[in-house]
């Protein structure tokens, strides 16, 4: 969800329009239930508070993200439309967080500071909650806004908000939790904003227990969505503070051959540039010397000619490969590989937890080659219990190939190209899937074009960057690179998306300085620059 936030901005719909649409949304569902409270209550007991026209008292439990923010709104909205005049509105936040909070954020706190029939309390520990106690025990109902979209089932909640879920766990109000119930608090309703993110779960220890689940609209265009942009970016996992070599990823690059010597490279300095921390070639003497000598920052690989095939994969590099497969987080293979290592490369992609399969590798005998569970005992040893990943870039040409239909290329519209592309990942992932019941595949299609297509079968998204100047050489197998790197970090689908959106803003920035003399190599150093600027 934060991706499609961070893509709506950048479509204009500023964080403070989608802030304000957020809190209105949740006070509206908060209406409709102190008005459902009410009516039971003077249906069931005539002389209950509710029935005799007490004022509702609401509770908003808010945190220090955006989560908090739509907090604030609500409560500004319920204090002062008519129809809730009567309502008595607290709000408890975290003291801490008054210096960190968004600039979205800190305004609508400031605002709500600034309305007397609100109490506004901040909260700095337990403590500070316990004595706040009788807003808990008198709550009609309490609005959860402490984490929205950063909740995690594992995350552990700090003070003050463990004693807030605690305190609210125990009170008898209702509970409506904002876009997602943070973790162990007993919601018996969910506002979900744009969509709904989660599955409720009857197990007693569940993390997480939404309720009922009603989805608001909170105007995020659909392009958001579907297209791609700086939110794809935005999601890619952070390393950690404590972070050691290795937690990046390390990608393994197999390609190359007599013909196509530079192709394996571009897609491995892709990769660093894109994260990956430890980047392996596997390519042929004598090239692969030479360029070792100059990509000082790359492992390589020399991989001896075959005498009967020359410089080609072939089998007498499967065993060292398998080694090499089976300690890569991810596998590109297919840049300039050539076209006479069709089985071997079958064979290899099978031993890989998560590859890119690109180029040459797309012009084998279908069916395609796919990773499988069978693999090296080190590919096994890494991967048991874990989805197979796999991602296949073709351009339209291959995908004519591969997929077996006849495509005309002018006649091709973005509806066919989305279409196409789905219905064939849809069919390997089913017929894979049906045949190998020990282990589970997701492979995803990025179909190459002016628009690009991804799909994983189900959902499909359009990527729009780039230039026609990118039609160059090279440019492929730097998205291979770029796939491979953030396959590493991220599921399949959302590796892809965030890959083409990463070349094509790459390849936008160096045309403004060189047109169509722009060279592959030139879009190395702007990957970086790209992924810092849209963090």
């Amino acid at each position: 969800m934060r991706a499609i936030d961070r893509n709506a901005m950048a479509l204009g719909i500023s964080a403070e329009i989608l802030m304000e649409n957020a809190g209105r949304a949740l006070a509206e569902c908060i209406r409709d239930k102190i008005r459902e409270i009410r009516e039971n209550s003077a249906a069931h007991a005539a002389d209950s508070a509710s029935a005799a026209g007490t004022p509702p008292k609401i509770l908003v439990l808010c945190g220090g993200g955006n989560n908090g923010g739509d907090g604030f709104v609500c409560a500004r909205i319920l204090a002062l439309a008519e129809s809730d005049a009567a309502a008595k509105i607290s709000v408890i936040y975290p003291k801490s967080a008054a210096e960190r909070y968004t600039p979205e954020s800190r305004k609508n706190l400031d605002r709500i500071l600034e309305i007397q029939s609100i109490g506004v309390y901040a909260a700095e520990t337990d403590a500070d909650v316990r004595e706040l106690s009788r807003l808990f025990d008198e709550a009609t109902l309490i609005a959860d806004c402490i984490l929205g979209t950063g909740a995690g089932a594992g995350r552990k909640l700090r003070e003050p908000l463990n004693r807030m879920v605690e305190s609210a766990n125990t009170s008898a109000a209702f509970v409506v939790s904002a876009d997602i119930p943070t973790p162990y608090m007993r919601s018996d309703f969910t506002a979900a904003f744009h969509r709904e993110k989660i599955i409720a779960s009857t197990a007693s220890d569940a993390p997480f227990s939404p309720g009922n689940i009603r989805v608001c609209d909170i105007g995020i265009p659909a392009a958001a969505e579907l297209f791609t942009g700086p939110g794809d970016i935005a999601v890619i996992p952070k390393k950690e503070n404590a972070a050691h070599k290795g937690a990046g990823g390390r990608v393994l690059v197999i390609g190359g051959c007599q013909e196509y010597q530079g192709a394996p490279y571009l897609a491995a300095l892709a990769a660093l540039r894109a994260g990956a921390d430890i980047v392996q070639v596997a390519t042929f003497t004598p090239p692969a010397s030479e360029f070792s000598m100059q990509y000082p920052d790359l492992i390589v690989e020399n991989l001896p000619y075959d005498p009967d095939i020359g410089g080609y994969l072939s089998p007498i590099h499967e065993e060292r490969l398998k080694q090499l497969i089976g300690l890569a987080d991810s596998v590109v293979i297919g840049c300039g590989l050539g076209t006479r290592s069709h089985e071997t490369v079958r064979r290899l992609a099978a031993c890989a937890k998560k590859a890119v399969i690109d180029a040459d590798a797309l012009r084998l005998p279908l069916p395609l080659p796919l990773p499988t569970p069978c693999g090296s005992p080190l590919s096994q040893s890494n991967g048991a219990g874990k989805p197979r990943e796999v991602i296949f870039t073709p351009h339209l040409g291959e995908f004519r190939r591969i997929s077996g239909t006849e495509i005309n290329a002018a006649a091709d519209t973005l509806r066919e190209r989305a279409t196409a592309a789905r219905d064939f990942i849809a069919a390997v992932n089913k017929a894979a899937n049906a045949a190998d019941a020990a282990g589970e595949l997701n492979a995803v299609i990025l179909r190459k074009g002016a628009v690009d297509v991804i799909s994983d079968g189900e959902s499909v998204r359009f990527n729009r960057t780039g230039t026609p100047a990118m039609t160059k050489g090279g440019t492929g197998d730097l998205l291979a690179g770029l796939c491979g790197a953030l396959l590493c970090r991220m599921p399949a689908f959302d590796a892809a998306s965030a890959a083409a959106y990463i070349l094509g803003k790459c390849g936008e920035a160096v045309a403004e300085k060189y047109g169509d003399g722009l060279l592959a190599s030139d879009l190395l150093p702007e990957i970086a620059r790209v992924m810092k600027e849209s963090e």
